[in-house]
């Protein structure tokens, strides 16, 4: 038989007509293809190992599981998952390495079940966040919220319950940067302390119940370097104003000037406009008073 045909030679050959002669050229091929439809009971370590140590056609896969369980050594299932990660599905348990357990993270965007596959043994936090970014946020997040939660508790779901602490769920808040509504639906309520709603406050403050608010609370949502979480929403900053102190009063104007106007009474002060060319700063305090620059002296109350 010649190699390029050997393959669809013994595709539909039936069992009981395959000799030891046609095996010995189904290994000879060195076609990777064969080891597909070699019956089990005629392949040998030494066989498969020669088939895949001589196989130069990177492109053709095989299924790991047409090969008897007891041969399915290291090499075997190594070479398996180089060259299909599905095989992860016929891998024995304890050859399943961290290196596998990626490769099907990196390749098995919306299969799911898939994920079973991978021992609790190998999962950690990186490992937990590289599932959510492989199957919902990477390259980019396009999933509407109630899918973005059903998807990240389906894969959640997998991972042991004791890689799920408290700091792993800060973690998607702020290293994986998910939404801050789809971490809130998957934190577990046992987690949700006032530690907890001050880490939100930095990112979402209508996240955050008004039995929790607290200058804490306050202090997290003016302080944070988010972009957006709602302090600037009257909603949520006038009952929370009340915690206001003067650091905070001066942090929230010179990110948000335009709230003046929200602050508390006791916070609102004269603003004098002066024409001094001596100091260059846009604006001082000076005896309770700040002062802004303008070329026009004029005194008003914002």
């Amino acid at each position: 038989m010649r190699h390029n045909n050997i393959v669809s030679a013994i595709e539909w050959l039936p069992e009981h007509l395959f000799t030891e002669e046609i095996v010995e050229a189904a290994v000879e091929s060195k076609e990777i293809e064969v080891l597909s439809h070699i019956p089990g009971r005629f392949l040998t370590p030494g066989r498969i190992e020669r088939i895949i140590a001589g196989s130069t056609e990177s492109w053709h896969s095989f299924e790991l599981r047409n090969i008897p369980e007891a041969y399915r050594s290291g090499a075997v299932c190594d070479y398996a998952m180089r060259k299909k990660p599905k095989n992860i599905t016929a891998v024995p348990e304890a050859m399943v390495t961290r290196e596998m357990a990626e490769a099907v993270i990196r390749n098995g965007r919306g299969d799911f079940d898939i994920l079973a596959f991978i021992p609790e043994r190998l999962w950690d936090a990186q490992l937990a966040y590289l599932a959510l970014r492989s199957y919902i946020y990477d390259p980019y997040y396009t999933d509407s919220r109630t899918d973005a939660v059903m998807k990240t508790g389906l894969i959640l779901g997998y991972v042991p319950v004791e890689v799920k602490t408290q700091e792993f769920y800060y973690g998607m808040l702020d290293g994986m940067k998910i939404l801050s509504t789809v971490t809130d639906a998957v934190v577990p309520s046992r987690f949700k302390t006032a530690a907890y709603y001050r880490k939100m406050a930095e990112h979402d403050l209508s996240l955050v119940p008004a039995r929790f608010y607290s200058y804490e609370i306050l202090h997290a949502a003016v302080c944070s370097t988010e972009g957006k979480n709602f302090i600037t929403d009257p909603q949520f900053f006038k009952p929370l104003s009340v915690y206001l102190d003067d650091m905070l009063a001066d942090r929230l104007m010179e990110k948000h000037p335009y709230m003046f106007g929200e602050l508390p009474k006791r916070f609102k002060t004269c603003l004098l406009y002066t024409s001094d060319a001596a100091d260059e700063r846009s604006s001082v305090d000076f005896g309770g008073r700040r002062i802004i620059k303008k070329k026009k002296k004029e005194y008003t109350v914002v």
